[in-house]
């Protein structure tokens, strides 16, 4: 009996439930809608929040900005954003700083390590391919620790690997090597109709 039919209907199944897994992963359990990736949020306010960028935001809703203070309590501080008066969080809205946070001997840790595809001793690349400056020697020197497939040990300008350079400049899919040099091969699954 031939394997293949049943195979090419699994694979069909799969490709078929994949955008409705990510959908429904993607939304908070108790019905709000986001109109903000958690990820790109800094810290938030009564009235908004800042994004990694420094960028302000309203909440779309008050139910959105309640789901994000229940879920993320420690970056939320209830007040108006004008009332605020930390000098950490200060200095890192005017650019002064290159993170909002005490620098102290906590474990505050502002980095999503999920996002974060190649990395160097000047900054890293997220899945977006933009680049980010580390908010502090002391995230670079954990994800250096940790992370060291994705970490390499030079400035992103002195890096003259081929695959690495083609994946942030967007030439290719993928930045590592796979197999001898040969072509590279990706399926996304979502844009598969029929194989």
């Amino acid at each position: 009996m031939n394997k293949y039919p049943y195979a090419l209907l699994a694979a069909s199944a799969l490709i078929a439930a994949g955008p409705f897994a990510t959908i429904a992963s993607a939304q908070p359990r108790d019905g709000v809608t986001l109109s903000f990736s958690v990820g790109d949020v800094a810290f938030g306010y009564h009235d908004g929040y800042y994004d990694r960028e420094r960028r302000w935001h309203r909440w779309a809703s008050d139910a959105e900005r309640d789901w994000y203070r229940e879920h993320y309590g420690p970056t939320y501080y209830p007040v108006f954003r004008d009332r605020d008066r930390d000098s950490y969080r200060l200095a890192w809205r005017t650019g002064r700083r290159a993170y909002w946070y005490a620098d102290g001997d906590g474990a505050d840790f502002a980095l999503v390590l999920g996002n974060v595809v190649i990395a160097y001793d000047d900054g890293y690349y997220d899945r977006d391919r933009r680049w980010h400056s580390w908010p502090s020697p002391r995230h670079r020197d954990w994800y250096r620790t940790n992370r060291r497939d994705t970490f390499f040990a030079m400035r992103r300008d002195l890096d003259r690997d081929r695959y690495r350079r083609d994946w942030w400049e967007g030439r290719r899919s993928s930045w590592r090597v796979y197999g001898g040099g040969g072509p590279d091969f990706a399926i996304s699954l979502g844009n598969v109709v029929f194989a």
